[in-house]
């Protein structure tokens, strides 16, 4: 079968979710009937898992996009994943690498326009659309 075939590239190539699997069998026409089978078979084969889907989508995110918590949750929802695992991933973020993070983003932000009263509320703008809080920005800037 050569649909399932591709199903097992598309899961090989890089972490999926069991949703976004689905979604490619619905672009491949595979039957309803089929998915739960092919699911379980990508499952058991390790092809498939929501949980080290989740732990990789939160790694890349807050490393390469610098991403906060908050976009970060929406994205996982967004990819169908379970409410319990995205708690629990979220849990074992590091906290320092979290904070380092922010404090690049502020340093990135920082050095092509210069922190005054007129670009600080620009600057919590642009790292709330990242995803971090508030309260998080402010300690941060107020470090600084």
């Amino acid at each position: 079968m050569q649909q399932l075939d591709k199903i097992f590239k598309f899961c090989a190539y890089q972490d999926r979710s069991v949703y976004e699997t689905r979604l490619k069998m619905r672009r491949l026409n595979i039957d309803h009937t089929d998915e739960d089978r092919i699911i379980e078979l990508l499952i058991s084969e390790k092809y498939l898992d929501d949980y080290r889907f989740a732990t990789h989508f939160v790694q890349g995110k807050m490393n390469t996009k610098g991403w906060g918590i908050a976009k970060i949750k929406l994205g996982l929802v967004h990819k169908g994943i379970n409410p319990s695992i995205i708690n629990e991933v979220l849990q074992s973020i590091d906290k320092t690498q979290y904070e380092n993070n922010l404090k690049k983003e502020v340093e990135k932000w920082t050095r092509i326009h210069p922190l005054n009263h007129t670009n600080k509320p620009k600057l919590i703008r642009f790292l709330l659309s990242k995803g971090y809080s508030y309260d998080q920005i402010t300690q941060i800037i107020d470090i600084e």
